[in-house]
């Protein structure tokens, strides 16, 4: 399958609720990688199905900085409305319906972390520095690594490519 030709997708009706949030995104990268599903099976809940393209599921790790947060109906909170964020995430489908599954997503600011767990269930963790990713080739096996200054790995895959 040619993805840059692929445009069919499930109907997907839009939320009868309110939206909840507000961000905009900044210097965003999305950076992929093909991987067995076996690979990753074990990491994803058992309700939810991997998504493939041509047989291969996708890890992805996307970095970005967010800005101009605030939820319906408060205004922006000073200190509040900008940080920067990585997600190491990959792409699942529940009920015939496609998204995604977060491995972890990475920032440093506490209250985000703090609300995003509590009141999402997200997977957040706090770091005190978000470097981008290091990216190592040798003989078409990619090593990726996250390194923070506390040099807490977050993600490490064998990739081959």
């Amino acid at each position: 399958m040619n993805i840059l030709q692929a445009t069919s997708h499930p109907p997907l009706l839009p939320s009868a609720k309110p939206w909840v949030m507000t961000q905009t995104w900044h210097h965003l990268l999305f950076a992929h990688w093909p991987v067995t599903v076996a690979y990753i099976r074990e990491f994803i809940p058992s309700p939810l199905t991997v998504d493939t393209i041509d047989g291969l599921a996708w890890v992805g790790i996307v970095p970005f900085n967010m800005s101009h947060i605030r939820f319906r109906g408060l205004s922006y909170i000073p200190g509040t409305s900008r940080f920067p964020k990585i997600n190491v995430r990959t792409y699942i489908v529940h009920n015939s319906i496609p998204g995604v599954f977060f491995f972890s997503l990475d920032t440093t600011h506490p209250l985000a972390v703090i609300g995003a767990r509590r009141f999402l269930s997200l997977p957040y963790y706090q770091v005190k520095t978000l470097c981008l990713l290091r990216y190592v080739s040798r003989l078409n096996s990619h090593n990726l690594f996250f390194i923070t200054q506390e040099k807490r790995k977050f993600a490490f895959f064998h990739l081959s490519g």
